[in-house]
């Protein structure tokens, strides 16, 4: 639910003002997966080549490059 994504810090600091923007139930793949809504027609989401890893390492450890005033 919306709430154990939030207590288990899968957004970091959550503010009361966007809470209600994160959904009722949320679906977090935890291999190599998709989930597509097959009750939509339209399938062109299949054939990306590029699919977001939900909770797999490579999703969530994003490199960061720090450039100009911020680099160090």
């Amino acid at each position: 639910t919306r709430d154990e994504a939030i207590a288990a810090g899968l957004f970091g600091t959550v503010d009361d003002v966007v809470r209600p923007r994160i959904g009722d139930v949320l679906v977090a793949a935890r291999q190599s997966i998709a989930y597509y809504d097959d009750r939509v027609t339209d399938t062109s989401s299949q054939k990306m080549v590029g699919q977001h890893g939900s909770l797999t390492s490579e999703e969530r450890t994003v490199p960061l490059i720090r450039l100009g005033a911020f680099a160090r």
